[in-house]
Order: structure tokens, then C-alpha cells, then sequence
């Protein structure tokens, strides 16, 4: 009798009770969700340097033609008052939609802030488009009216004054 006893209590304390199961079960999850989490950020963190990367291999790639000259640059002719034609003043260059939008969706987000300023954005749109941009499941903006839909606060009106004015 005292041997089947203990056998009984030596199964017994082989077998985790079931809560202490779903505890570790309840920890794991915890731990892949903040693993996922930290994953999703640093790929968005990859995206938004996208463009600096961009930018340096071009830089990297173009071969430097600029040597210095001993000869002085011509100097243009002086002109009469007669001879001057008022010159044409340049229209603002407006930004085309996929520029702007793959600025909207890849800038970093200081870069893209700065940018919005100087566009004469305002600073609720800002933030609305900055915390859109930094959900966990961001999407990129497809289409002007993609960005009209999910921005509260940016009316057509007001992004096209955006785009005209964009840096």
C-alpha cells in the first residue's frame, strides 16, 4: 500500500497542473506578440531610410566631373537698357501624384514633417498623417482620395494647395 502511494505521487508531480500550462502558454504569446511588434517597427523604420539609401547609392555611383579650372567662367556680355527683355518668371513646379504620394508614404517622418510645414500644411493634418503613418499595419496611400479618406481634416481643396505648394 505505502508503494502504491508513492507511485501515484511521483506521476502525479511528473504532470505540470494545467494552469501552470496555460501561464506559460499566456507568457509565450505575450513574448511573440511583442517580438512581432518589434519586427513590424523596425521594418517601417528599414522603409523610411529607404530613401536616404537611395539617395547616397546614386551619390556613390556618379563619378566626380568636377575639376577645378585655372581658366576664369566667361562672363556674359553687358546688355543695353534697350537690349534687356523682362524675363519670365518660373511657375511654382507642382509635384506629380506618385511623387508626392511615395514622399507621403516613405519620407522619414521628420523629413516628412519638415516637408508639410513648408507646404503650408496644417498641424492637424500633420498629425493625422503622422499617426496614420505610424500604426502598426500602415498601408501605403494608393491614390489621392486613398489619402482624403484616411486623413481627417484634408479636403481635396486643401490638398491640392498641399501638392502646389510641396518643396
Amino acid at each position: 500500500m505505502a508503494s502504491s502511494s508513492k507511485t501515484k505521487s511521483r506521476t502525479d508531480s511528473n504532470k505540470p497542473p494545467v494552469d501552470t500550462l496555460r501561464e506559460r502558454i499566456g507568457v509565450l504569446g505575450n513574448t511573440l506578440t511583442g517580438l512581432i511588434e518589434a519586427v513590424n517597427k523596425a521594418s517601417s523604420e528599414i522603409k523610411s531610410l529607404q530613401p536616404l539609401l537611395d539617395t547616397a547609392s546614386k551619390v556613390w555611383a556618379e563619378p566626380s566631373s568636377a575639376k577645378p579650372s585655372s581658366e576664369p567662367a566667361p562672363q556674359p556680355s553687358p546688355k543695353t537698357v534697350a537690349e534687356k527683355v523682362p524675363e519670365a518668371i518660373p511657375a511654382p513646379a507642382v509635384v506629380s501624384t506618385k511623387a508626392f504620394l511615395e514622399a507621403i508614404n516613405t519620407l522619414s517622418i521628420p523629413e516628412l514633417i519638415d516637408k508639410l510645414k513648408k507646404a503650408n500644411a496644417k498641424q492637424n493634418v500633420i498629425r493625422n498623417i503622422i499617426n496614420e503613418r505610424k500604426k502598426l499595419h500602415f498601408h501605403s496611400f494608393e491614390s489621392l482620395e486613398d489619402l482624403i479618406e484616411r486623413i481627417k481634416g484634408l479636403a481635396e481643396a486643401s490638398l491640392e494647395k498641399i501638392m502646389s505648394d510641396w518643396p
